[in-house]
Order: structure tokens, then C-alpha cells, then sequence
């Protein structure tokens, strides 16, 4: 059996873990989830527990989410190791702060803003689109994943330099514009 410091006992009693259904608010928002508590088997009354603390926040903010159509974490982590990112990584090429997605994929919850970006992400042309903007800002390692990922889902080779150039073709005795390492006659 499990003791616990009752607060209205005043010492260690044994405990009891029930289910119950309440409503929570959450960021203006009534969600009713079904969390655990402990009780003291003496009075009755409720015991603090940390651990259950942090997994009822967790069950009440994933009912939060469900409700507004929100990313679970998860699904956020998923996305994100889809092209192979670090989460710091992810953050800075979606233009958040560099904890942001560490944040979401612990439990924090996400404004509609950021989920709807995130959500974009698991597209990979719209990844691609961002990615093309704002690779600049992730090392050369990142880089060299996330085109090994998207080179294995396309079979495309993408991680191009953006430059035009010409190139001598010997054999036809022509220039042919080169564009990002891929030729055009």
C-alpha cells in the first residue's frame, strides 16, 4: 500500500487512486477529462502527488488540443523527424525561437499560428518551399539530412547551388545554360 503525507492528517497515511471527471479551464476554454487523483484513506481528502500532477496536466491539455484541432505532441515530434531535424534546428527553420518546438513536443501548447505552420510542414513541397527560403540559417550538416531525406522520399536530387552558368558541351560545339547543377540545352 501506498503512504502518503496527509496536508489535514498531518502524517503519513495510506493512499487511495481514484478516477474522476472534472472540468478544467484552459486558456478560456471548458475541457472535461478524466484524470487520477489520491486520496487519504482516513479523511478522504485529496493528497498532493507531483507525478500525478504532470500526468493529468498532460490528459488535460491533449483534451485541450483534441478540441481545437491542435497538433498533439507527437505529432509534432513526427513531423519534425520526417526530414531528420533536431528540434533546435526545426524552430530556427520555421522561424521560432530556438526552444519553441522542444516546448510543444514536451507538452506546451501551441498557438493556432505555429500549429498551422507546423501542420504545413508535414506537405513536402511546402517544406521544400520553406526550406528553399531559409536553409541559409541551418549548418551544412542539417542541410546535407534533410536532402538525403527528401532525395530518398523523391528520388530527386534538390540541394542545388542557385547559380547560372554555362557550360561547353563538346560534342554539339554549344554553350548550354546551367542552372543550379542542372543543365538546360
Amino acid at each position: 500500500m501506498i503512504k502518503k503525507y496527509c496536508d489535514f492528517c498531518e502524517q503519513e497515511q495510506s493512499v487511495i487512486e481514484k478516477q474522476i471527471t472534472e472540468s478544467f479551464n484552459v486558456k478560456g476554454e471548458q475541457i472535461t477529462a478524466t484524470i487520477t487523483i489520491q486520496v487519504c484513506s482516513e479523511c478522504g481528502n485529496e493528497v498532493w502527488n507531483e507525478e500525478l500532477e504532470k500526468a493529468n496536466e498532460v490528459i488535460v491539455f491533449s483534451a485541450y488540443r483534441k478540441k481545437m484541432g491542435l497538433l498533439q505532441p507527437s505529432e509534432i515530434k513526427a513531423i519534425r523527424e520526417k526530414y531528420n531535424l533536431s528540434q533546435a534546428s526545426f524552430s530556427k527553420l520555421l522561424g521560432f525561437g530556438e526552444k519553441t518546438i522542444t516546448r510543444y513536443e514536451n507538452g506546451s501548447i501551441q498557438d493556432v499560428a505555429h500549429d498551422n505552420l507546423i501542420r504545413t510542414m508535414e506537405s513536402t513541397s511546402a517544406f521544400k518551399k520553406i526550406w528553399s527560403l531559409r536553409k541559409e540559417l541551418l549548418s551544412a550538416n542539417d542541410n546535407k539530412k534533410i536532402n538525403e531525406v527528401l532525395e530518398n522520399n523523391s528520388g530527386v536530387y534538390i540541394m542545388q547551388p542557385r547559380t547560372n552558368t554555362k557550360e561547353y558541351n563538346i560534342s554539339t560545339g554549344s554553350y548550354a545554360r546551367k542552372r543550379g547543377g542542372i543543365k538546360y540545352a
